[in-house]
């Protein structure tokens, strides 16, 4: 065998866990705090596993979900005791298309199997990847135009201000809290710090008092959710758990009940690493991800292992894969009383071909009983959640919004087949994959499932009003391969166990890049940016025939925007100008009059220096709104990493600005403002608490 064909033996087979890789680019460019989209690139974005259906939670360690040593080689429950799925659990566990394995021996089938696709000579590998700086290619899209002289269902001037929410956060949905570094009760805050402590401040005096410290051993990166006085850290786990690739995620629950005494209650570990995390009244709602199990793989040349070949080494990993059990694959759990796996076998839907490996867990907790867990789960992953108030969307798919993102570079022989597979296709098919899940106190049912053409972002392109799944969507048209991109708003409505698209508007934002979107009952408003950057209303009023209102071509594009009430939103992003010495790029905040939703006008706008970023863009709890005030408080990042606080004040049509430098220049401070019952302002900047004189 020639060294080229030895090389070409080592690529792995089948799909790369793109989702991912996706994940950990979208984590490396929060990091970072800049966003380049003016380029018809979608970025961080999509996700190329296609997952399936949820079965109903069960609590651990209950009939339902406890787990036991089976025959076949996994975890069972009392239900799958003899590694068989009982007819009637899977009747009324999945009430939509995606079903559980016939007995834990065909779940651990699917993993061993797709597991052989994707293992290399030198163990869990892929093919590699590359995106190019911009989309080329020509298209008949046109943007739809406006409907002139048509009453709109929704009233701009009758969009109220959301101020944040209780806890002190700026949430995207009301009542559905989102984990943050700091949370108050109204007379309490308490900060999470980068040290894996939390501290306990009084706020309900004159001035902030520090009252209590306390550790969090083996906790990294916290993060908070508040009930009351029951005060839940979620983050990285340090100590193992499991055998996946990277650690956990660590849950510690809190007692605040004495402030200057706080008490961890408990403290359970999951082998998932955490992907979102929700609190609606007392139940916790996570979405775990297990990784690829740690496998004892040889490599070749390595005079240690027997100088083995690329093919030789293929060859025993693939033995050492067929040789893992259920227990390297499903999740795991300890509250203490010792580890053990988190889903029976009977509560893992089985994934569609093509699904990346992994196990995509979701787990419901009370405050009040942390320790016992209600979870499902999926032998594949997924890629954006979002929850409302009553369900939970989860989503696979969509590459075909960044058709050229993904080339194929390389694959391996197969000696059976006689031909190269696998290595990187060329994006997907183009659609994605919804998941409904009906949530009921910390259970979950999956209910429906749908699809839709185009990708979609993040969850900020998702909302649900009145029964209606409402989605802002990038999709690309072919041409070889090349395309154009289009953004489009597309309506569902679930049917029975479909998930039904009922009503779309297509080509907004021809060749660009979808870059904001806010969901209103009646209405839409999203940001697209490229050469051009038009802010489009739409009218949702009538689902099932989405109908564009307006298009504003302004300078500059919007990241995140806000109600303020009174007919006004504020947008906050950057302008972009390019010039022989390249581009030049400075935050900018504007006011748009959107009381004539046909006719939208930004009013005022504050540009900020070059090379300025608002942290909003892609962290928008760094953003409050004060009704009473008439006053927003945002941040900004500069180009040598300090931090700007910025406070606007809105009267009328105009926009006062006051930019004030903050003390330290680290790249990852946080800062959060929030409002307290007796209209006192926190500012919490790094390590300093202080009250923010307006």
């Amino acid at each position: 065998m020639t060294d080229l064909e030895e090389l070409w033996e080592s690529y792995p087979e089948g799909r790369p866990p793109v989702a991912e890789l996706l994940r950990a680019a979208r984590a490396e460019a929060r990091a970072r705090r800049r966003r380049h989209l003016v380029r018809p690139l979608l970025v961080g974005a999509t996700a190329a596993a296609v997952a399936s259906g949820f079965v109903l939670g069960g609590h651990v360690g209950d009939g339902g979900g406890g787990s036991a040593s089976t025959a076949d080689g996994g975890a069972g429950g009392d239900s799958a005791a003899n590694g068989v799925v009982s007819p009637e659990l899977r009747h009324s566990a999945f009430q939509a298309s995606l079903k559980p394995a016939d007995s834990c021996a065909q779940l651990l089938a699917s993993y061993q199997d797709r597991a052989r696709q994707q293992v290399g000579a030198y163990g869990w590998n892929w093919g590699g990847f590359g995106a190019y700086d911009e989309l080329r290619g020509t298209s008949s899209l046109k943007a739809p135009m406006a409907a002139a002289g048509q009453a709109a269902s929704a009233d701009g001037a009758s969009i109220g201000g959301v101020a944040n929410d209780p806890s002190g956060t700026n949430n995207q949905e009301a009542g559905v809290d989102e984990p943050d570094l700091v949370k108050t009760n109204g007379t309490l805050l308490v900060r999470a710090t980068r040290e894996n402590t939390i501290k306990v401040y009084d706020v309900s005096g004159d001035q902030v008092r520090l009252d209590a410290s306390l550790d969090l051993p083996h906790l990294s990166a916290p993060e908070l959710l508040l009930d009351g006085a029951t005060l839940v850290a979620l983050g990285t786990d340090t100590l193992r758990a499991g055998n996946r690739d990277g650690s956990g995620t660590r849950v510690d629950t809190v007692s605040l009940a004495d402030p200057q005494h706080p008490a961890i209650t408990s403290q359970v570990r999951y082998s998932g690493g955490l992907d979102t995390a929700r609190l609606q009244g007392s139940d916790v709602h996570l979405v775990l991800a297990d990784g690829l199990p740690e496998l004892p793989f040889v490599y070749p040349h390595d005079a240690r292992k027997g100088d083995l070949s690329p093919k030789e080494a293929l060859e025993r990993n693939r033995a050492i894969v067929k040789e893992t059990t259920l227990d390297d694959w499903l999740p795991r759990v300890d509250d203490g009383s010792g580890s053990r796996p988190l889903l029976a076998c009977d509560h893992v839907a089985m994934p569609p071909d093509g699904v990346s490996l992994g196990t995509e867990s979701v787990v419901g907790f009370s405050t009040a009983t942390p320790t016992e867990p209600a979870a499902i789960g999926i032998a594949g992953t997924t890629s954006i959640s979002y929850e409302s108030a009553d369900h939970l969307y989860l989503t696979t798919g969509g590459l075909g919004g960044c058709i050229d993102c993904v080339r194929p570079l390389g694959g391996t022989v197969d000696d059976v087949a006689g031909k190269v597979v696998g290595g990187m296709p060329y994006g997907g098919d183009g659609k994605t994959t919804i998941f409904q899940f009906d949530l009921a106190g910390t259970s979950a049912t999956h209910v429906a499932t749908g699809t839709l053409e185009g990708s979609i972002a993040d969850r900020w392109s998702m909302d649900e009003a009145g029964g209606v799944l409402r989605v802002a969507t990038t999709s690309m048209t072919r041409s070889g391969h090349q395309g154009r991109q289009q953004s489009s708003v597309v309506t569902l409505r679930p049917e029975g166990a479909k998930l039904t698209e009922i009503g779309r508007l297509d080509g907004l934002g021809v060749d660009e890049t979808l870059t904001a979107a806010r969901w209103f009952d009646d209405l839409a408003i999203l940001s697209t940016a490229r050469e051009t950057d038009p802010l489009f209303t739409v009218d949702l009023g009538d689902p099932e025939h989405p109908k564009l209102l307006g298009a504003l071509h302004i300078p500059g594009f919007s990241s995140y925007f806000h109600p303020l009430g009174d007919g006004q939103l504020l947008g906050i992003g950057q302008e972009v100008a390019f010039s022989s010495s390249g581009e030049q790029e400075k935050a900018q905040v504007g006011l748009f009059d959107i009381r004539d939703l046909t006719d939208v006008k930004q009013v005022a706008v504050d540009s900020l220096r070059q090379w300025t970023w608002p942290v909003a863009a892609d962290d928008t709890h760094a953003f409050t709104w004060l009704p009473d005030r008439h006053t927003a408080i945002t941040t900004f990042r500069t180009r040598n990493d300090s931090m700007l606080l910025g406070v606007y004040t809105v009267d009328g049509s105009t926009l006062a600005q006051k930019l004030t430098p903050l003390e330290g220049r680290r790249y990852d401070m946080v800062v959060r403002t929030m409002e307290l019952p007796n209209g006192k302002v926190v500012l919490m900047a790094g390590d300093r608490v202080s009250f923010l004189e307006i």
